[in-house]
């Protein structure tokens, strides 16, 4: 008889290690990108990777100041560096930007994707009525879940892609 053992990881970083060192057989998904080629040239480990649909999303409360300022939900937007993020996400494997929704329920007709645009994002500070920037209370909550430590760097990129235009 042949016996199948499940155990699951909270952690990346175990499970890579116990793969390595042979003491598990199958790793599925949860692998960070900058793991991946590691893991690709490691002798005895096959890896494959499928490419599949997978949207991540910001959800704003817009019945709160600033959020509820179009003008400013576009200031982060442009304040953005997508390729940036794309690049951290799967090392390069994103293949879209996040659609023009993401900073408004459908409330930008016509508008095409946002592009990193530091200087416009300035702009649309200033008219959200925030010239000098804006410090307030703005709790950016996220889930690792299955993007490990991939969406913990991509948020990191939009914080400090915010502060360089003066949300602090």
């Amino acid at each position: 008889a042949h016996t199948v053992i499940w155990k699951f990881f909270t952690d990346p970083n175990p499970m890579i290690l116990s793969l390595k060192q042979g003491s598990i057989d199958v790793a599925y998904y949860q692998v960070p990108s900058e793991d991946i080629q590691t893991l690709a040239t490691a002798p005895g480990i096959h890896t494959a990777e499928n490419v599949y649909p997978f949207t991540n999303f910001l959800a704003l409360n817009l019945r709160v100041a600033p959020l509820g300022n179009q003008y400013f939900r576009k200031a982060l937007a442009y304040s953005i560096d997508y390729s940036k993020i794309a690049g951290i996400m799967n090392s390069t494997r994103a293949t879209s930007d996040f659609p023009p929704q993401i900073f408004g329920p459908f409330s930008y007709p016509g508008q095409a994707n946002f592009t990193y645009n530091p200087t416009l994002a300035k702009q649309m500070l200033t008219k959200a009525g925030y010239p000098n920037g804006f410090s307030g209370n703005l709790t950016l909550v996220y889930s690792t879940g299955l993007s490990g430590t991939d969406i913990t760097n991509a948020v990191t990129v939009m914080q400090a892609n915010w502060q360089s235009i003066g949300i602090h």
